[in-house]
């Protein structure tokens, strides 16, 4: 169980959804 791999998988998750969703929200605006 190592605690610092788990934070640091949990940082990639949210920087990959903060990249995500900006391009989600834009596309569902100009539909």
């Amino acid at each position: 169980y190592q605690f610092a791999a788990i934070v640091a998988h949990a940082n990639g998750v949210r920087n990959l959804m903060l990249s995500v969703l900006p391009g989600i929200t834009s596309a569902e605006e100009m539909d």
